[in-house]
């Protein structure tokens, strides 16, 4: 029985000594490891240049869209049918 309960208490001896420096590491982690992971995603080319990208394709929809509204504003009011296959807009829906 003696056997036991030293064995017993040697593993809990080496678990608390294995579980302090899982603790250390988790305070770092916690205080600085994901907020330098954080900083380096939100300071990285590759996503300045994917903003970037997404900001002009938003742009250029958003002018895309607004002729093709003002053409279709422009067709029914002097009841013309332009040929608008070769237009920026071609195929672009109206959101109106």
């Amino acid at each position: 029985m003696e056997d036991k309960l030293e064995n017993s208490e040697t593993a809990r001896a080496m678990a608390e000594s294995e579980l302090e420096p899982l603790k250390s590491d988790m305070l770092w982690l916690k205080e600085q490891g994901i907020a330098s992971v954080a900083e380096s995603v939100l300071n990285s080319e590759e996503l300045d240049k994917t903003v970037a990208h997404l900001l002009v394709a938003a742009r250029n929809d958003g002018y895309a869209q607004g002729y093709a509204e003002c053409s279709h504003h422009v067709v029914n009011t002097l009841k013309v049918d332009w040929d608008t296959s070769k237009s920026a807009t071609h195929g672009v829906k109206l959101l109106i």
